[in-house]
């Protein structure tokens, strides 16, 4: 219940100070996100008609996927202790096992780590363009006042629930 009463104060905080920044600014920053967006998520067009060998770009895109999903998946391993769970049964196993625990498993730990990381990729880049339509949205109601006004009744229902809660 705490939980909700923050994020409610926090989002009535935000549309309230929405109404005192000035509307170029948060015209901005949403277009500072879209070019987030742009950075992340490139749009390539070559200019001649010439063929490119854009293998090197998609190797580049892979190997981040990769690291990505790597870093995520040693910080999830490292986080719920599971790591003797996991090399416990490589460090048992006989030397024919091993190489093919290594080889195989490796390949498929790299594959595991390049779809973990277009996930969050994905994720991200989703986040992002949430943002920019909902501070479109905002920006559109400001003039209006109707962003200031569901900041104050945000506040009143906060402050209600926590009257109610003691």
């Amino acid at each position: 219940m705490q939980t909700t009463i923050v994020l409610v104060e926090w989002l009535a905080t935000f549309f309230l100070a929405v109404e005192a920044i000035k509307l170029h600014n948060l015209s901005a920053l949403r277009v500072r996100l879209h070019q987030g967006i742009k950075w992340i998520n490139p749009r390539i067009t070559f200019v001649d008609k010439t063929e490119k060998d854009d293998s090197v770009l998609l190797a580049a895109y892979y190997f981040g996927f990769v690291l990505m999903g790597a870093l995520i998946s040693f910080f999830a391993l490292s986080w719920l202790n599971w790591w003797s769970a996991v090399l416990t049964p490589f460090f048992s196993a006989s030397t024919l096992v091993k190489i093919f625990l290594i080889l195989g498993g490796g390949f498929l730990a790299i594959q595991l780590f390049a779809v973990i990381g277009s996930l969050l990729f994905m994720l991200i880049e989703r986040v992002l363009r949430i943002l920019i339509s909902t501070l479109l949205v905002v920006e559109q109601n400001t003039a209006s006042g109707i962003v200031g006004i569901i900041g104050f009744l945000l506040f009143s229902v906060a402050a209600a629930i926590k009257l109610y809660e003691h």
